[in-house]
């Protein structure tokens, strides 16, 4: 069986920033045990590891723009930088890059990014950004479906 890593991640004091683990949380209860969800702050070069032993992983983050609410879903390969120096967070290019170097490992990897409008401490998300975040669930549902992992969880009626 196929599996998949959904990595949502941000910092949850941040407004807007919340988004990732937000989402992440939400797909949690949503997705298949064969699919891994994971929340962090940033991405950290020991997430490499758990990348190489899946077929798909899925960022979720929020980016800085000028369309607040505005979604964009891109394929990603590694980064061109092939230097792997220590650092403390990673953008999802490099940490390909790493789990490529060291585990030999590259699955196929999407980002799911929403623009954000407010990164101010708080812990809610501006309501353009709430208004995204249906949208994004459904893309990473059918991003999953595409790739033949398991449907979501049921919930019996019985």
């Amino acid at each position: 069986m196929k599996r998949a890593l959904i990595i949502g991640f941000g910092s949850e004091i941040r407004g807007d920033d919340a988004f990732g683990p937000q989402i992440a949380c939400l797909l949690e209860d949503i997705v298949h045990p064969a699919v891994m969800v994971d929340i962090c702050q940033g991405l950290t070069p020991d997430i490499a590891l758990t990348i190489s032993e899946v077929d798909l992983v899925i960022f979720i983050d929020c980016a800085v723009g000028n369309e607040p609410g505005r979604i964009k879903h891109q394929c990603i390969t590694p980064s061109d930088d092939k230097s792997l120096s220590m650092v403390h967070f990673l953008s999802p290019e490099s940490l390909l890059t790493w789990c490529g170097s060291l585990y030999g490992k590259l699955p196929q990897a999407h980002v799911f990014t929403v623009t954000g409008q407010c990164y101010e401490i708080s812990d809610n998300l501006t309501e353009l950004v709430q208004q995204a975040m249906p949208k994004v669930i459904d893309q990473v549902l059918e991003l999953l479906n595409q790739h033949d992992l398991p449907s979501p969880k049921v919930t019996s009626h019985a």
